[in-house]
Order: structure tokens, then C-alpha cells, then sequence
């Protein structure tokens, strides 16, 4: 609706899902064009994650059974 109540025209709606489709598949496009970039980066990322993780409850299960 507009501001003065009145229902907007069906080319008023078609033309704005129309841009919002277009911008979707826009920025979908550009954010799988950067993770192609930086796939390594985030591969990096997760390794130490896994490993920072996997020290983590080396040490905790390893306390436990020291006690």
C-alpha cells in the first residue's frame, strides 16, 4: 500500500519483485564468485578450528582422568 492507503498497481509490485529478484541473484552471484576466490582461506580457517577444538577436549578429557 502507499502512503495514502490506496493499494499500489500490479506494475508497481511486478516491477519491485522484479528488482528484488534481480539484486538477489546479483549478490548471490558476487558471494559465490568470492568464496571461488577465498576457498582457501576459509579451508585454513576451519583446520584450525577443528584443531583449536580438538585441543580443547584433549585437554578437558585429559584433567578428568588426572583427578
Amino acid at each position: 500500500m502507499s502512503n495514502d492507503g490506496k493499494p499500489t498497481s500490479w506494475t508497481a509490485m511486478l516491477f519491485r519483485t522484479c528488482a528484488y529478484l534481480f539484486g538477489t541473484v546479483i549478490l548471490l552471484h558476487l558471494t559465490l564468485s568470492l568464496l571461488a576466490e577465498l576457498w582457501w582461506l576459509l579451508l585454513i580457517i576451519g583446520i584450525v578450528t577443528l584443531a583449536w577444538i580438538g585441543l580443547r577436549l584433549w585437554i578437558r578429557f585429559r584433567d578428568r582422568w588426572l583427578d
